[in-house]
């Protein structure tokens, strides 16, 4: 017999996965339009173009939780804008002096552009939850 509940509970999160793939279909997109270095963008992108279809075709054999695909998706779309300016040229520093007045920089005492460290970071903080329920 068919639960009402647990066929409802999975269309949610059949939508819910679908809406997270879809707007990261946006982002890559407006990203991929006229990367600083396309050879660049193209080497970063294998794990995309890798990851992303994976997980398509996985889904129903695989599902994975909402807070999986939502860290997925995070870290996807840092990537994706790390991979269009290469990490080392993220105008992050120019990003928080037009919204805060103030760069990152300044404010922290660096003197180099760091996003490229805190997206590696951020892929280990990230990818700890998916890879768990894989295990599982």
């Amino acid at each position: 017999m068919v639960d009402p509940e647990r066929d409802y509970e999975a269309s949610g999160h059949l939508r819910y996965a679908a809406s997270l793939l879809a707007l990261f279909v946006v982002v890559f997109v407006a990203l991929a339009w006229d990367p600083s270095y396309r050879e660049d963008w193209l080497l970063e992108n294998v794990l995309v173009f890798l990851l992303v279809p994976f997980l398509v075709l996985t889904y129903r054999r695989l599902p994975l939780s909402k807070i999986s695909y939502s860290a997925l998706f995070l870290f996807l779309c840092l990537h994706e804008v790390g991979s269009h300016y290469t990490y080392a040229e993220v105008p992050y520093d120019q990003w928080f002096e037009a919204i805060l007045g103030r760069g990152l920089n300044d404010a922290l005492g660096w003197e180099r552009n760091h996003i490229d460290r805190l997206v590696h970071f951020l892929w280990g903080v990230l990818i700890v939850y998916p890879v768990r329920e894989i295990f599982l």
